[in-house]
């Protein structure tokens, strides 16, 4: 069966992709282009005992209404009298669900891809009329890139104006309340609901709505009983609840959502276009899947063929089919593509805005412009057609001289302070000229006052400390990775701390600063005088999550005998004060970035003691970077040495082995030569064997033949014997008679 497998169509079935209600979905091949598709076997027996031929019926409808990026693609359905063949479009990378099961909780670049990609295909179900009624993870797959495709509209229905819905369908954990209530409901709001519930999902790697017992499970979905985690980002801890309002009438709608600050983020410029121009762009012909659809063997292609077949809007054909399978895999490429590009785009634009001394706040603290989102039909008009006119162009992007960010920290979760996070969720609205320049503004160059580094945070704090040390400023930590610095601009100029180069002194520092709290000293005696200050600022909600390493704001080290900033310190002259906040951010993956920020004094000294500390923090580096070259370059000396005491050893291991060669050469030689030994004597061995053999087998033949021989001389000389006696006796008979006639004469003479 393997080496046979079974053809529909243009189709050669595989393996087995899974098994449903209804029938097996294979993995398919198409035999000409040779492009994978999945292939639902729906058994026409099993459908009428099931009496599911309505759902059946209007879900390849629907699907033969979508073709939308995000929505699995429904390619051809072929009848047969036993089963229906419904032929997909294939996703290898099987459910979201299982995708979150893996990873747990995802980022927020990613869980923000994927939610991009439901309700850029939600929407274009709810612009057809369509609605969903049962979006979960086990219901959104992904293809080979990890792009999210819309798929089971088993129980989807079709909206119509006037009428409104009650059929209590879906997963309980992902219904809304009015639906499992069995309310009347229109339709857009309840996907909204569990796409509020996917969101979640995402962003915390679990469920908002979970319990054993369903009754309890309904409690708390029509109550709306769930918490958000304090890792959750502000922008997140505002779309979230929105989405989950029990009165479906205040629910945000998808055309908020997609003008809320946390979507409008790295949103791809395809999924910026509205339903209507996407649908039109999906049906603009492609005159290169034309010409590779006419490269393959169909019986009688030819370009107005094809062209044809694919304006044949309810008529499905060979040739538009394969133009389909084509046109989808490109501009899938063309999709993935796109993606990675405005990523690397917004890693270089998400530089922490200019230092503004103006308003005295940190790079990076501005809060973002006050949004609500608006169901005004002439502002989404306005956006769709500039989403068409910027999906036309490109646009450079403009890298700042302190790298890039790709790790999704936005200037809000830079500040540090809750009042910005707060500020940038106030109520109001923005037209959408002022979004646009918005965003025209957050592609320009973006400058700060800082210095960025790939080294280990910990050892960053270090050389900042040796810094202000050499620069006998005085400091107080609020946290492991945030500083309050003073310093007198008109202090008298001392030698350099003996203690900047002590390694014992530096070691007990930074021990000191991770664990102590309260009021504390320098370590033996070094201190030359911290500042007195005592403060704790509260975080909003977990939205300083993403803005800093720590949140811990305890002042340290703190001189008790200190009274106020002001205090006086013997070891300096000085009639005039700087304050400054370092602040280590982390911009991206293995990128820091130190942050100046004024606090109290003017600017020119606040510019001078920053240049101080630059300087001080560069030379230190090079002079790290110097160590780190020796250190290399004595490293290298030894892996020099190392790679020639193993070449040596190599080498002497090589003529080991050549003289154990050499030696198993000769063994092997002499071997041979006894071997050959052997081989001779056991070989005379055998002649002389062969020999006595021989003679002693001409013995028995001797032997025999004489014993042969015997009984026939004996048998003549027997007859010989035999014959001759008569004739003696004859001879002795005459010879008798003569002597009796010789004696008989004599006789007669005497008488």
């Amino acid at each position: 069966m393997a080496d046979n497998p079974l053809q529909v169509g243009h189709y050669r079935l595989l393996k087995t992709l899974g098994i449903g209600a209804f029938g097996k979905v294979k993995l398919g091949k198409h035999i000409i282009t040779g492009h994978l598709v999945a292939i639902k076997i729906l058994n026409r027996n099993r459908i009428k005992q099931l009496d599911m031929g309505e759902k059946v019926r209007r879900e390849i409808n629907i699907l033969k209404m979508c073709t939308h990026p995000h929505i699995i693609r429904l390619y051809e359905v072929i009848d047969t009298p036993t089963d229906i063949f419904v032929v997909m479009e294939y996703v290898p990378n099987g459910e979201l669900f299982d995708y979150i099961v893996s990873k747990g909780r995802l980022n927020a670049d990613e869980a923000r891809r994927f939610f991009h990609q439901i309700i850029s295909g939600v929407e274009y179900c709810h612009f057809h009329h369509i609605v969903h009624r049962d979006l979960k993870p086990e219901n959104l797959l992904l293809d080979a890139d990890n792009n999210i495709k819309l798929a089971d509209f088993g129980l989807s229905n079709i909206m119509k104006d006037g009428d409104f819905l009650r059929t209590s369908c879906g997963s309980p954990n992902y219904a809304a309340p009015e639906v499992i209530s069995g309310n009347l409901y229109a339709g857009p709001e309840v996907d909204v609901w569990s796409c509020g519930v996917i969101l979640y999902a995402l962003l915390c790697g679990s469920l908002p709505f979970d319990d054993e017992s369903i009754p309890n499970l309904f409690k708390k979905i029509k109550s709306g009983m769930y918490t958000l985690p304090s890792h959750l980002s502000q922008l997140a801890r505002d779309l979230i609840p929105r989405m989950l309002v029990v009165d479906p009438m205040k629910r945000i709608t998808i055309p908020e959502i997609r003008l809320h600050p946390w979507y409008q983020h790295k949103l791809p410029g395809y999924l910026r276009l509205p339903p209507e121009l996407m649908e039109k762009q999906e049906r603009v012909i492609d005159e290169d899947c034309i010409r590779a659809v006419c490269s393959y063997p169909f019986r009688g292609v030819t370009w107005q063929r094809v062209l044809d077949a694919i304006q044949r809007r309810n008529q499905r054909h060979d040739l538009k089919v394969a133009y389909e399978i084509i046109l989808d895999h490109k501009q899938a490429k063309q999709r993935t593509a796109e993606v990675m590009m405005l990523m690397q785009q917004t890693q270089h634009d998400a530089t922490p805005p200019a230092f503004s001394p103006q308003q005295h706040r940190t790079p990076g603290s501005g809060s973002m412009t006050p949004t609500t989102p608006s169901q005004n039909t002439a502002a989404q008009q306005r956006l769709a057609e500039e989403a068409s006119r910027a999906l036309a162009r490109h646009n450079p992007s403009g890298t700042g001289s302190g790298g890039s960010n790709s790790g999704g920290v936005t200037p809000q979760h830079l500040s540090g302070s809750a009042s910005n996070t707060g500020a940038a969720l106030s109520s109001g609205s923005t037209s959408l000229h002022q979004q646009q320049a918005a965003a025209a503004a957050a592609r320009k160059r973006r400058w700060y006052l800082g210095i960025q580094s790939k080294k280990d945070p910990a050892h960053v704090m270090t050389e900042v400390y040796k810094a202000l040390l050499q620069l006998r400023c005085e400091w107080s930590a609020v946290s492991s990775y945030r500083l309050k610095c003073r310093w007198r601009p008109n202090a008298v100029v001392l030698q350099p701390h003996p203690s900047v180069h002590d390694p014992q002194f530096l070691g007990a520092l930074s021990r000191q600063a991770s664990t102590s709290r309260g009021s504390g000293r320098w370590p033996s005696g070094h201190g030359p005088g911290a500042l007195a200050l005592r403060k704790r600022t509260s975080s909003s909600g977990g939205g300083g999550g993403e803005a800093a390493m720590e949140e811990d704001h305890d002042f340290w080290p703190v001189d008790p005998d200190a009274e106020d900033v002001g205090a006086e310190n013997p070891l300096l002259n000085y009639d005039y004060t700087v304050i400054i906040g370092l602040n280590l951010y982390k911009v991206q993956q293995n990128i820091y970035l130190l942050d100046f920020q004024r606090v109290e004094g003017d600017g020119f000294s606040f510019m001078n003691l920053s240049a101080k500390i630059i300087t001080e923090l560069k030379t230190l580096s090079a002079a790290s970077r110097q160590q780190a070259q020796a250190a290399q370059a004595a490293q290298q000396a030894m892996l020099q040495q190392q790679q020639q005491q193993q070449q040596q050893q190599q080498q002497q291991q090589q003529q080991q082995q050549q003289q154990q060669h050499q030696q198993q050469q000769q063994h092997q030689q002499h071997q041979q030569q006894h071997q050959q030994q052997q081989q001779q004597q056991q070989q005379q061995q055998q002649q002389q064997q062969q020999e006595v053999h021989h003679h002693h087998q001409q013995q028995q033949q001797q032997q025999v033949h004489h014993h042969q021989q015997q009984p026939q001389l004996q048998l003549p000389l027997q007859l010989a014997q035999h014959q001759q006696q008569p004739q003696q006796q004859q001879q002795q008979q005459q010879r008798h008679q003569q002597m009796l006639a010789a004696t008989e004469g004599g006789g007669g003479k005497g008488d």
